[in-house]
């Protein structure tokens, strides 16, 4: 698990690869499997898994690395850490995005990990991080590369967005780490 620590626009982590190469290849055949449902609002749009026993069955595969990821932000982010974590999982296909948001209501610590099967620029889904919602303070943009990941303290200017997929389908595993 390689890292690199960038301050701007915000404090965030990249970390690449997050899981061995048997987990990824597990967790893209599970997602596969999953029945799914469509969330979609105003500036938002994907799946979620139609039942909890799917999700329970990836949190369980994640339980090591989950672990391993908290240990290595925790200096990185200079924050002590719950170890009750929270796992959401979204599918992105074609037409699929979410706009500029912070999270900033939930005082915790996010690492979301890129799934797929093979990414290039022509798919678009983006991830930018901004210190504002227009996405131009210091805007950064990090490709969907499967098994790569960001991680950053949710606050009120810690904007990110993912751009909209025009091709393929990929997954983000957004492992949420409540701060103590």
């Amino acid at each position: 698990m390689d890292t690199y620590f960038r301050h701007r626009p915000f404090g965030h982590l990249l970390i690449a690869p997050v899981l061995n190469a048997p987990l990824e290849g597990a967790l893209l055949s599970e997602f596969e499997r999953f029945g799914w449902e469509r969330r979609a609002d105003t500036f938002y749009r994907f799946d979620v898994p139609r039942d909890g026993a799917s999700k329970a069955r990836i949190l369980a595969m994640m339980h090591a690395p989950c672990l391993e990821i908290k240990s290595v932000l925790e200096p990185f982010l200079g924050c002590n850490l719950n170890g009750a974590t929270q796992l959401e999982i979204h599918r992105y296909g074609k037409g699929d995005g979410i706009g500029p948001h912070t999270d900033a209501a939930t005082p915790e610590v996010r690492c979301v990990i890129n799934i797929n099967s093979g990414w290039s620029i022509a798919d678009g889904a983006i991830w930018a991080l901004a210190a504002d919602s227009a996405l131009n303070a210091e805007r950064t943009q990090l490709p969907s590369i499967s098994n790569s990941a960001f991680a950053f303290s949710t606050g009120s200017t810690t904007f990110h967005a993912l751009s909209i997929r025009y091709a393929g389908i990929g997954y983000a595993v957004t492992i949420r780490f409540p701060r103590r």
